[in-house]
């Protein structure tokens, strides 16, 4: 609704945002679904989101969007007719379109943070401050300017505007937000890291790929991993609709691609494979499976004495202490040999 309006000529609602991020309205066209065209005009900077589902149409215009919505935008139907606990999704989607988050930093450290909504709709920033109001949140300094038909709604205070966010984005979907604002948000809400990696890790999971716990450390990063993914994965699957052979389209896929592998050994060399992979010190891929290979062992009931008898596991199991000296990580040790004992035993 904050830029978007129906096309009654074509009946379609057109969303059009100068340097809103492409990535969010292809976000949202994929979960429409049919009928849904994204478009980058690049001689005006705007990208343009075309959606001609008639249903969904006719659904906005029960809800308020209007061909002329920056005139008449007013939130009176959603207030009536949308349950309370919809209400912070609908406000944050509001705020994308038309606001934005300020944090402010002092040598580093976080200070405060501010919220502003913004419209030329007096009554949308009258009804956005009541239904703020109604979940908790004391009145905002809401300021309108008749003479250049504008208004701001703002929230500065430290501990109200905290605590705004904190409705705004409790229960996310990173994928269906304003990047900009959750990244922003995430100086005060401070379960946001965690959303946005574990998001970001079940899609990319969908798409057969894994990404580094490390680069999840850092949200703005994981973005940037996720869209080069995406991209890579989408047009991987273009080469091949235009007739490009599966072994030649794979060459631009990441190397984050998940690829199944059958290999045999015998006893002396699973030994010996262990004994490197399953080091604490070995890259984190290769030790997972090695301890995947051993726990599937532990599950066999005739083959598990085999693991003690032939102490199959990491060096340190084998030899009775840590060949790596002064690299050994600390705790190691005790770590490896506690986690040994309890294949040993079944458990």
């Amino acid at each position: 609704m904050a830029n978007g309006s129906i096309n009654e000529s074509r009946n379609s609602l057109v969303i059009d945002q100068k340097n809103l991020e492409k990535t969010l309205l292809i976000e949202i066209a994929e979960r429409i679904g049919k009928g849904v065209k994204v478009r980058t005009q690049k001689d005006r900077n705007t990208v343009r989101m075309w959606i001609g589902n008639k249903k969904l149409i006719k659904d906005l215009k029960k809800w308020g969007v209007s061909e002329r919505k920056a005139k008449t935008l007013s939130f009176d139907r959603v207030i009536k007719g949308v349950p309370k606990d919809l209400w912070s999704h609908f406000l944050r989607g509001y705020l994308d379109g038309d606001g934005h988050i300020r944090v402010v930093f002092r040598d580093g450290s976080f200070q405060r943070a501010e919220v502003t909504f913004v419209s030329s709709s007096k009554r949308a920033l009258e009804n956005a401050m009541f239904m703020l109001s109604e979940l908790g949140l004391p009145e905002g300094a809401l300021n309108y300017y008749e003479n250049r038909k504008i208004g701001y709604l703002r929230y500065t205070k430290g501990r109200d505007s905290e605590k705004l966010l904190g409705i705004l984005y409790k229960d996310v979907d990173p994928f269906l937000t304003r990047r900009a604002n959750i990244l922003k948000a995430l100086a005060v809400v401070s379960n946001l890291k965690e959303s946005i990696g574990n998001a970001i890790r079940r899609r990319l999971a969908e798409y057969e790929f894994t990404i580094p716990e490390s680069i999840l450390e850092d949200p703005f990063l994981a973005y940037q991993w996720y869209d080069l993914m995406r991209d890579a994965r989408d047009l991987y699957i273009k080469s091949v609709q235009t007739g490009v052979p599966k072994e030649d389209a794979r060459f631009i896929l990441p190397q984050a691609v998940r690829t199944k592998i059958v290999v045999t050994m015998n006893l002396r060399e699973f030994k010996h494979f262990l004994g490197l992979r399953a080091c604490e010190r070995a890259q984190w891929e290769i030790r997972e499976i090695a301890w995947k290979m051993l726990e599937e062992i532990a599950k066999n009931e005739e083959l598990r004495p085999v693991i003690e008898w032939a102490k199959l596991g990491p060096r340190c199991i084998q030899i009775g202490y840590c060949p790596e000296g002064e690299l050994m990580p600390p705790g190691c040790w005790r770590r490896t040999r506690k986690k040994w004992k309890k294949l040993v035993k079944g458990r």
